[in-house]
């Protein structure tokens, strides 16, 4: 889920370059990547998930919690480095996908299957 959140500011700094990133994908408080900021920060915080394997249950205010904090940025970024990796391996699906996305504007789940069963590079089982 998380790197579904980084999706889009990974193909913004893929084609745009890292300067470009909108804000949709990342800067403001209603952004994909505070999406994922809070969900990491959950992850970690309520449910001992993070490095430490603490089971302690705390708050997840990230902004307050320099652990917490140095913990969530660290899953985002290892996250997002996997992302980033994901869209280069397989760049003509997202740029295929694009294309029908700009010309339709939606597309239903079936229609996403429909056009990446016609892109020609296959996931391996792990990525499905």
């Amino acid at each position: 889920m998380i790197r579904g959140l980084l999706g889009g500011r990974a193909a913004e700094e893929l084609l745009l370059g890292r300067e470009q990133i909108s804000t949709g994908s990342g800067g403001s408080a209603d952004s994909d990547l505070a999406k994922a900021t809070r969900l990491a920060a959950w992850l970690i915080g309520r449910c001992g998930m993070g490095d430490s394997g603490s089971l302690v249950y705390r708050p997840a205010k990230v902004e307050c919690d320099a652990v917490l904090n140095r913990q969530v940025d660290a899953l985002l970024r290892k996250q997002y480095r996997l992302t980033v990796h994901l869209m280069r391996t397989h760049w003509s699906m997202v740029t295929t996908l694009a294309a029908h996305l700009q010309a339709q504007l939606e597309l239903s789940g079936d229609e996403v299957r429909a056009v990446l069963m016609g892109v020609s590079e296959v996931l391996p089982d792990a990525e499905k």
